[in-house]
Parts: structure tokens; sequence; C-alpha cells
């Protein structure tokens, strides 16, 4: 993009993007007050960035930058800073700010998306800044830039808005507590569904698909059950992606959907797919509740940064693609009708709020029934009211959307309501105005389907090959957490009891655990795939003492929470490893069944095979449990 020479031109551009930063920069410009910063960065502004970045490895998804700096160190950061980097500048003076306008291209980096202006001392406006970098990211990485000193008389106010930052991570979606939690079920769904995941396409085979085409995503507010008769009406004029909570609702009202998206990894899941599914096809998260790819005709499959093991079941042939993690499932469908191409995107049932009877979800759904006193809720903007009331996690998924929307601004996304809360930067429009934006039959289902057919899988073989020997390594992963286990009860004893030669002894001990500590790091790629069910084992190593704890000496505490940890490593790798055999049985079963019957693998999705004495039975496996 070219910049406009005049800066009222480059402002008009700005304000197309940001209209509050636009306005403070052309306020301090109109008022000519005088300036801290002079023209662009100089060589020493540069060297002392480039030294920054060089400590950096790997480099920061995110870049949080308290002020700009007396020789605008943040314009050599913006010049400086890998691409996939993005920078919010915090700054509480506006004339800074257009000292930083003059010294660069600031709407072009707006434009592109590596930049966010936070020129305020609102720390509402800080926060509202933050998570629109935050929600387009996945699992991203936060640096404090720190290369250019403060002023003094503004420290505290920096500080004071670093604070808020942090404790913003704190809300449920961002918080590792989630993953800890749930990163034993994440890491056994995506091995178990190894054998469906590598048969299937990734959703990046659904990118650009329908390029400029309507599509509508059904949520399962209670506003859709007033939507359904218009839905059923003009569907095949629009992409229609359906969340799995929706999706009994619309079967019930004789509407497929082209597509339905799942990312829970819960059993409880189950219940929103209890309708007819073997026509359909569905776009899912590797960790999706094992049960519920056998159900359709076919996947689409994707992964969250966060899971190592989605990222490995990708390196096989063409990568799978990464899904959005907004928080909620609505999201990530609008996430894939951008990838498909969508424009303009329409909303449907996201409410984000409770019906007038305190229904948090429409009829026929899981949660059908369900009812809310308004004590139980807090109240936010409506879009018809001044005031509905709503759950703490929808005031969450309100603000991520809202994000989200603002962040692809070039595309249209239009709440289609009779109700609900207010999503800022949608357009709002009734139920009545949904076949005015139909664009004649698109025969999106058609097209989706032969996305589908036209995928051709990896090599299996290398696969099973593979899974075998991430097996292998982790039967010897297991071996050597197990000693070391021992390794550490034995300094335990010598710190209780010591005897002559402790020293020396305790000295041997450590050189062997720091020997198997690297042997097991050395072998990444089962380190990795063990990672999400050790994130809970990972945070106990170095917690604060718990009260019964204090009395006992450092050596004894820290050895264990070693040996603790190194517990819970042999276990994980323990079940990992028989996953991974199940996994590749399975995958060498369905191929046998295929050569035998002359009939292709339906998509690795749990074929039967006949017995000997011609009756048919389903696959049996390993039965695993979880322990670790």
């Amino acid at each position: 993009m070219a910049v406009p020479k005049n800066i009222d031109e480059r402002l008009s551009m700005l304000a197309g993007l940001d209209a509050d930063a636009a306005d403070r920069i052309r306020a301090a410009a109109a008022a000519r007050r005088p300036r801290e910063t002079r023209g662009r960065p100089d060589a020493a502004a540069r060297a002392a960035v480039q030294q920054w970045l060089r400590e950096k490895d790997p480099a920061p998804g995110i870049i949080i930058a308290p002020g700009i700096g007396p020789n605008c160190e943040v314009a050599a950061l913006l010049e400086l800073a890998p691409r996939h980097s993005m920078i919010l500048l915090v700054e509480r003076d506006a004339s800074r700010a257009l000292d930083l306008f003059n010294a660069c291209p600031v709407e072009e980096y707006v434009d592109e998306g590596r930049l966010r202006l936070a020129l305020a001392e609102d720390e509402a406006r800080i926060e509202q800044q933050f998570l629109a970098l935050v929600d387009i990211r996945q699992s991203p990485s936060f640096l404090i830039f720190d290369a250019a000193p403060l002023p003094a008389e503004d420290s505290g106010f920096y500080s004071s808005a670093l604070l808020a930052l942090r404790n913003r991570m704190r809300m449920k979606i961002f918080n590792l507590g989630t993953l800890m939690k749930f990163g034993p079920l994440w890491q056994a769904n995506a091995l178990k569904n190894l054998p469906a995941l590598v048969r299937n396409p990734g959703i990046n085979a659904l990118a650009g698909l329908f390029p400029g085409k309507p599509a509508i995503v059904v949520a399962a507010g209670p506003s859709l059950n007033d939507a359904l008769p218009l839905l059923r009406e003009n569907a095949p004029g629009f992409v229609l992606i359906s969340v799995g909570q929706a999706l009994r609702p619309l079967r019930n009202a004789g509407i497929r959907p082209d597509l339905v998206v799942s990312v829970d990894a819960k059993e409880m899941t189950q219940q929103q797919f209890a309708t007819e599914c073997n026509d359909l096809y569905m776009a899912c998260s590797s960790i999706v509740y094992p049960t519920l790819p056998a159900r359709f005709e076919g996947i689409f499959s994707g992964h969250i940064n966060s899971n190592p093991v989605g990222a490995w079941i990708s390196s096989f042939g063409q990568g799978k693609g990464t899904l959005y993690p907004g928080g909620t499932v609505s999201a990530t469908a609008m996430d894939l009708a951008v990838q498909m191409g969508c424009d303009p995107i329409l909303t449907v049932g996201l409410d984000l709020s409770m019906g007038d009877d305190g229904s948090s979800h429409a009829r026929d759904t899981q949660y059908d029934g369900e009812r809310f006193d308004t004590d139980q809720l807090i109240p936010t903007k409506g879009n018809y009211e001044d005031t509905v009331y709503t759950k703490s996690d929808f005031r969450v998924y309100i603000d991520l959307i809202s994000n989200y929307v603002r962040f692809y601004n070039k595309i249209r996304f239009i709440n289609v309501n009779n109700g609900g809360a207010r999503i800022e930067g949608m357009d709002l429009i009734p139920h009545k105005h949904i076949p005015d934006l139909a664009a004649g039959d698109l025969a999106a289902y058609a097209g989706i389907k032969e996305r589908h057919k036209s995928f051709a899988p990896h090599n299996i073989q290398d696969v099973c090959a593979d899974a075998r020997r991430i097996a292998e390594q982790m039967q010897e992963l297991e071996k050597d957490a197990v000693a070391a286990a021992m390794l550490c009860n034995r300094l335990i004893m010598l710190v209780r009891m010591p005897q002559a030669g402790v020293r020396e002894t305790a000295s041997d001990c450590l050189a062997e655990l720091e020997a198997i500590d690297k042997k097991i790091a050395d072998a990444r790629e089962s380190s990795l795939i063990l990672d999400m069910s050790l994130r809970q084992a990972y945070y106990a190593v170095g917690k604060q003492a718990e009260r019964h704890e204090e009395r006992l000496a450092s050596a004894v505490l820290a050895n264990r929470e070693s040996r603790g940890l190194y517990e819970q490593m042999a276990g994980a790798a323990k079940w990992t490893r028989e996953l991974l055999l199940d996994a590749a049985e399975q995958i060498e079963r369905e191929e046998r069944f295929a050569q035998n019957t002359d009939r292709p693998v339906a998509h690795g999705l749990h074929a039967a095979e006949p017995d000997a004495v011609g009756k048919t039975v389903e696959p049996k496996g390993r039965q695993t449990r979880l322990t670790a």
C-alpha cells in the first residue's frame, strides 16, 4: 500500500482503521504541541532494537510497547520486528503519537494488522486493543518492549496499565488452567482420532471455496426458534454453517447444513449430535470427542497451536490448518467462513444473552428447558433493548467476537436477530431480511463434498511407522522417568539421613539425573506429544509450598516435586504409547479390510471387519485406562 504524502489523507486512512487514534493524532497536530521526539529513529535506536530482538529467541508473537521512546525506538521496532510479530503501542501523550506518525507509515502497519494503537489513559481502551490482538493469535507469546527508556513522570501510568493487562489475561478463555485441566483428555482424544484425521482433509482444503458468497453461521440462542422457517426457505442461497448445539433444531426443521462445526473434547458433546449426521460434513478440532467423526460422511480437521499432537498429525502430507480458538464455537465457525472467502457473513441465533423467559438456548438443543433468573446474570447492552441479561462467559464472548469482526473490517458481518446482546462492529437486521441477502442456489453442500472427495491421504504406512517409532521412544522415556523418580527418592533419603560420602553420592545422582534430562529433551517428538498431559505437573514444580510442606528442607521439597513430575511423565508415556500402537493397529486393520473386500476405507472411520464365521464385528483395540 502506497502511503499518501498529504497528512490529511493519511489521517483519513487511519480513521477508517482506528477512528479514536486518528482523532487524537489530528488534535495533537492542530494544537502544534511541542514534540518530545524528533524525526526518524537514529542509528543508535536501530542498534538498540536490533540487539533487543536478537536476544528474543524465538521471536515473540505479541510485543507490548509501553511508550514510543525518546528516539522513536518504536518506529525502529516496527521496521525491524519479524512480520509475524504484532505490536500493541500504549501511549498516553498524543503529541508523541504524532511524532511516530511523522516518523513512519503508522496507518500502513495498522492496515496490515501488525500494529494496534492504545493512545489513551483509559485502561478500558488499552484492554480493548490488547484483546483485539490476542483474539487473532493462537496461543501467542508476549514480551514487553523495554529497549526504550520511559519518561520518569509516566512510569507509574505504564506500570499500572501493564498490570491491568496481566490481570486481564487471567480470563477463563486465556487461562492456562483450562489446558492444565483438560490437557490429558485433549492428548488422548487426538491420538484416538488419528485414523480418521490422517484419512480426511484438513480445514485448509476449504480455503477460498466460496469467494464473495454469503454465509450464515447458525448458533443456538433462543432467537433461532423464530428464524428457522426463513432458514428453511432460503438455505440454498447461503453457505450454511451450523454449530453443534444448533444441529438438532435445524434437522428437526428439515434443514441440512452444508457444514457442522465442533471443537469440544468432552463426552457430553455427543448429546448435540443425537440426530441424523451420516449425510453431513464436520469441521472439527483434532481433539473432538472420538465417537463423533465416525457419525459423519466426512470431516475436515484442524488443530490449535497449543496442541503439539495436532501439529504432529499435520506433519503427514499437506498440513491440516489451524482453527481459531475463540472461546465459543460460534467464533470458530465465523472464522471458517472467513477462510472460505465468504462475504457477507451472517449469524443467526447468536444472542449471547437470555430470552424473555430466561432461556439460554433454542428449543431441541442440549439445554432446552434450562432457565436463569435475573439475579444469576449480569446486564449488558441489547440489540433492541437498553439492557439484556447474560452470563459471565457469554459476556467474554461478546467482547471476543466484537474484536474479531473489527479486525476483519473489510468483511461485512451481520447479526440477524430479533433480540440478543449487542455485538459492536456487526450490522444488525431482523430475520425478515434474510431473503434479501440470499444469492440463488449456491450448491454449497456439493462444493464441500467435492473438496472432500478430491483429498488424497498421505502414505498410510508412513503414519503407522512413525507412530510406532514414537511409541518406542515413549517406552524408553517411561523407563528413564521411572529411573529419575528413583534417583529423586534417593536424594531425599540422603538429605534426611546423611551418611559418610553423602556429597559424592549426591553428585553422582545429580549427574545421572542430568543425563536422563538430556535424553528426554533429545527425544523431542515424544516430549512434545506428552506436553499437554503434563502441564499440571509442570505447574506443581516450583509452586509456593503448602503450609504442611513448609517444615520440609528446601532440598527435600524440590526433590519431592521432581519425583512427582517424573512419575507423571512415566504414567503419561505408558498410556500414550498404548494409544499410538492402538491407532497404528486400527489403521492397518482398516487397510486389510479394504484390500480383502475390494472396498475403499470410508475415510478411516472405524470400518467393521467380518470375523471368521462371516459375522460383522467392530474392530477391537487395546483397552486403555488413562491414569496419568
